[in-house]
């Protein structure tokens, strides 16, 4: 039996994004993997998230979650390879865009978007120096190269024109949680005891930052709301990320605070029922390299209303509203058509909720194992 081991010192609560990816697709690979043993190495400080499994055990780092990024990066390069070391295992799998410079052991690697080095304005200047030095030795050591979409793998092929082709492999994500299966009536009367929220609304999920282009988004549901008079207000639900600033500034300047509430970081388990609830999904990113709640909010049959980005063609389909990213007016006649129900029929929500249905994490842990069996075909001969 192959020993693997996992590192999952990306792992910071409350779990968003990567980290959510990474705990899914861990999990599903240990229950359907027979083959191998898993051992995963998270923060001191953090509960395992992973189901007890007989193949995959968990182990806490000398690294403390919330520790300072220059910390992070020590321990990545200088002290995570001893601790694969101590595992003694057969490869390793880092599912988080780097590898130790200093591991001599084969591995698999996951890039879930190359934005720092096409789109560096988005980014922190740590992060884009972060991965400018550690990225691309990581892609060209890795046996396999594991991304989320075929928008990412085309554009790391593009960053990187050595790495050979064959060698990445799309593993699409899956919604956090199966369907709720819960009606608009009770989704809305759950909001209403939780969360007081007890009036029509239009919905964003996840973190204030440039590039989901949240401005756009205020500036034209504003507008909407003014011409049309509908009652409808926006939320938006995620944590406040790097420039969040001008957000601010601009629910301000334009007096939206009575028709824009900013909740937060909510549980994953409760999403299903915003997304089931919403009057429409807005999703306004510039740039994404998966976009996890396009398919949470087509779960649950959410009118999408989505930048035409080519990564959400990939996720949606036909099963979208798709709008330029910073096109004011055709965000605006989008809400108020929306507003107005001209997305929400029945056929249009199942159609929906089919498309998300392709989505399953067995199907991306099995892609993830087919790239383990790869690496020991190539390195142990089978």
């Amino acid at each position: 039996m192959k020993r693997v081991f996992v590192d999952a010192l990306v792992l910071r609560e409350p779990f968003t994004g990567v980290a959510n990816a990474l705990v899914r697709t861990v999990q599903a690979v240990a229950d359907l993997d027979g083959a191998r043993s898993y051992h995963v190495l998270v923060p001191r400080s953090l509960r395992s998230p992973f189901r007890p499994a007989p193949n995959l055990s968990v182990s806490r780092s000398l690294l403390v979650g919330g520790e300072s990024p220059g910390w992070r990066v020590f321990y990545e390069q200088f002290v995570l390879p001893f601790s694969v070391a101590r595992f003694r295992a057969d490869y390793a799998h880092f599912p988080a865009y780097v590898a130790p410079r200093l591991l001599f052991l084969p591995f698999v690697l996951t890039v879930h978007d190359v934005i720092p080095f096409t789109h560096p304005a988005f980014c922190k200047k740590s992060t884009v120096r972060h991965f400018k030095f550690a990225v691309p030795r990581s892609v060209e050591k890795a046996v396999r190269v594991i991304v989320p979409s075929e928008f990412v793998r085309s554009a790391l092929l593009e960053v990187f024109p050595s790495c050979p082709p064959e060698k990445v492999k799309v593993a699409p994500l899956a919604p956090a949680h199966p369907p709720s299966r819960l009606s608009a009536s009770k989704a809305r009367a759950l909001l209403r005891e939780r969360y007081g929220v007890d009036f029509p609304f239009f919905l964003f999920v996840g973190n204030i930052e440039p590039k989901k282009n949240l401005l756009t988004l205020l500036k034209a549901f504003f507008a909407a709301r003014m011409r049309s008079g509908f009652p409808h207000k926006l939320l938006i639900v995620g944590s406040e990320g790097w420039l969040a600033e001008p957000f601010r500034r601009t629910l301000l300047t334009h007096d939206m605070e009575e028709m824009v509430e900013t909740p937060g970081y909510l549980p994953a388990e409760d999403l299903p029922a915003f997304y089931r609830a919403a009057t429409a999904f807005c999703f306004p990113s510039l740039v994404e390299g998966f976009g996890l709640p396009v398919l949470e909010a087509m779960q649950e049959g959410a009118p999408c209303l989505l930048s035409d980005i080519p990564v959400f063609r990939e996720i949606a389909g036909r099963d979208a509203v798709f709008l330029p990213p910073v096109d004011l007016a055709a965000w605006r006649e989008a809400i108020e058509r929306a507003a107005a129900g001209e997305f929400d029929s029945a056929p249009l929500r199942d159609a929906r909720k089919a498309r998300a249905a392709r989505f399953t994490w067995e199907r991306t842990a099995r892609i993830v194992m087919e790239a383990y069996s790869e690496l020991e075909g190539e390195i142990y001969g089978g």
